[in-house]
């Protein structure tokens, strides 16, 4: 067998969990209910207070999350358990100041699939309400560095649409040891 067979073949029997950073943020599973609902009330206690910072490039890339989750007991079984969580977000980015602002909330229903709870599954539902906006102060084009009008940046001056976002997770958790899940 080649050295690149060895290595292809340990390739397919070896997983190997890479973490970096997203476009926007460094180690988000601080806050797991922003980017997958059914992480709300993924957590050992009753609240969590939670949040990232981001600031790149002399403030060309600044966001933040802030948030909280609570825990409750389901009505339906007193073994299952219900997440509630809140978020708020601000996302500027690049040269034209692309600001997305916004929050929502989240709901994620935890149901443990043994007596221990060391293997549960849980749903969530999450939906934010946000704003974009740009600032295009910065902007730069043909026209406007020969110092003609240029309707696109009167477009970027005046951008501003609200939308609402919905989503859904679902999350399948198994501890196999009491430091890892």
């Amino acid at each position: 067998m080649s050295d690149l067979t060895k290595i292809l073949f340990l390739c397919l029997i070896v997983r190997l969990d890479v973490y970096g950073q997203d476009l926007h943020y460094t180690n988000y599973r601080n806050v797991q209910n922003a980017f997958n609902p059914g992480s709300t009330g993924n957590f050992l206690g009753s609240i969590k207070l939670q949040g990232i910072y981001r600031g790149q490039y002399s403030g060309t890339y600044n966001n933040f999350i802030i948030g909280g989750e609570g825990n409750i007991t389901s009505p339906l079984n007193n073994k299952h358990w219900i997440g509630l969580g809140m978020n708020i977000s601000n996302d500027r980015a690049g040269d034209l100041n692309l600001k997305t602002r916004g929050g929502g909330v989240a709901v994620g229903y935890h149901v443990p699939l043994n007596k221990k709870s060391t293997s549960r599954i849980a749903i969530g539902y999450k939906m934010d309400l946000l704003t974009i906006t740009s600032d295009a102060k910065n902007y730069k084009s043909e026209l406007t560095i020969l110092g003609r009008d240029d309707n696109d940046k009167k477009l970027l001056t005046d951008f501003k649409e609200n939308y609402r976002s919905m989503s859904g997770g679902v999350v399948y958790y198994n501890t196999i040891s009491k430091k890892s899940t």
